[in-house]
């Protein structure tokens, strides 16, 4: 990746590769409220900040689990309070699933499918000024999982988008990203 990156909350141990991966630290999330009644802003984040219109990023990700709700994805970010994250999620030695969350003004919601757990995941997002659509490659074929409004995201025309990962329930997992496709224009 050529684009300046940075971290918000570094894990312990990590390798820019490729490919790039890291272990989550225990307890961390991205979540606000709705539903679960807690607050945490301490997953891992690795990210570009772009100002341009277009923007397209995909990623395969392979979520070494240890414990339920273990995820990792792509993020979009403005601060706290305003995000989204498009992540794969381990449930079980049975169960996985696709899903992402939009946090807006700290209330966060969650759209989920249950899917059967892969050695890896693709997911895509495709931004088109403040709108977003979110993909998962499920077969040969992308699946659309949600398309919503991102104007609580963008700051000044400014994104923050990227990689994200954490462990709400357990010990910490190893997250690979084994693929990072990032494209912007004007």
């Amino acid at each position: 990746m050529t684009k300046a990156s940075q971290w918000f909350n570094p894990p312990g141990r990590y390798s820019d590769g490729p490919p790039l991966r890291f272990t989550t630290a225990a307890h961390t999330d991205f979540w606000q409220h709705t539903h679960y009644h807690f607050y945490r802003d301490n997953g891992h984040f690795y990210y570009w900040q772009s100002t341009a219109d277009q923007l397209s990023l995909v990623v395969e990700v392979q979520v070494n689990a240890n414990s339920k709700f273990d995820q990792a994805g792509i993020m979009l970010r403005k601060d706290a309070h305003n995000w989204l994250k498009i992540s794969a999620e381990w449930l079980s030695k049975d169960q996985a699933a696709l899903g992402s969350v939009n946090t807006q003004n700290s209330k966060s919601d969650w759209a989920s499918q249950t899917i059967q757990p892969a050695t890896s995941w693709t997911l895509k997002v495709e931004i088109s000024q403040q709108d977003a659509v979110v993909f998962a490659l499920l077969g040969a074929a992308w699946q659309q999982l949600r398309v919503l409004d991102i104007s609580h995201i963008r700051e000044n025309d400014r994104i923050c988008i990227g990689i994200y990962g954490c462990s709400p329930d357990g010990p910490g997992c190893e997250v690979i990203f084994h693929r990072l496709d990032y494209a912007e224009s004007a």
